[in-house]
């Protein structure tokens, strides 16, 4: 759940700073100290994302705010199957990704929120 939960927040903050990003096995690392890190490339070493994404400045309308929520959806099941293949003996609760997916309207806020709430349990 810790490397779950991590991956929710750091997709989160690159989601508000690059858009969509695509989320991989190789994105989702441990630095030298044993912190959880998310990288915008999977080489290493680059700091900026495979894709260069442009910031495009205009009014959001109810139609982007679907169309955000659903990128961020995606993003979010992307993860949740790069954790799950990752977690070895530490399996993600059935019910609780199943909940998850479930979901489609589901932000970044509200999946960290669902996840603490059943990280208290």
């Amino acid at each position: 759940m810790y490397v779950l939960s991590h991956s929710l927040k750091y997709f989160k903050q690159l989601y508000g700073r690059l858009g969509y990003l695509e989320p991989t096995d190789k994105l989702i690392c441990f630095n030298w100290k044993g912190e959880l890190k998310v990288w915008v490339n999977e080489d290493l070493s680059a700091n900026h994302p495979k894709v260069r994404h442009e910031v495009i400045q205009r009014a959001i309308t109810e139609r982007d705010m679907m169309h955000l929520s659903h990128s961020q959806w995606q993003m979010i099941n992307k993860i949740l199957e790069c954790v799950e293949r990752a977690s070895k003996g530490g399996r993600i609760s059935e019910n609780f990704a199943a909940t998850l997916r479930a979901n489609r309207v589901l932000t970044f806020s509200s999946a960290i929120s669902m996840l603490e709430d059943y990280m208290m349990f």
